[in-house]
């Protein structure tokens, strides 16, 4: 399960569709609350479409609650599915590295 050391969520190693509504559930009840959020994919080792549509769903949030979306150790592999959906260029704006 997602693990949240204050504005850091750790993801687990799988972001997919069996993962995704697990931590959907945990994210409605538990939004970020500072300005700064960090999306940290260190432990991940798999991102589906599902995965892809939640880091979506993260990126729709931080520009609505003007949260500044930090996206950190993002798979290569990660980045070629969302290249091959067209939205390589959104999630690109908010790859950052860790402090």
């Amino acid at each position: 399960m997602i693990e949240i050391n204050n504005n850091t969520w750790i993801i687990p190693n799988h972001l997919d569709a069996f993962t995704v509504p697990k931590i959907s559930k945990k994210y409605t009840k538990q939004p970020p609350s500072d300005k700064e959020w960090i999306l940290d994919f260190s432990k991940c080792t798999k991102v589906d479409c599902a995965g892809l549509a939640m880091v979506i769903d993260c990126i729709k949030h931080a520009k609505k609650t003007k949260t500044h979306l930090k996206l950190i150790k993002l798979s290569n592999d990660a980045l070629s599915l969302a290249k091959a959906h067209g939205v390589k260029e959104i999630i690109s704006k908010y790859i950052g590295q860790a402090n």
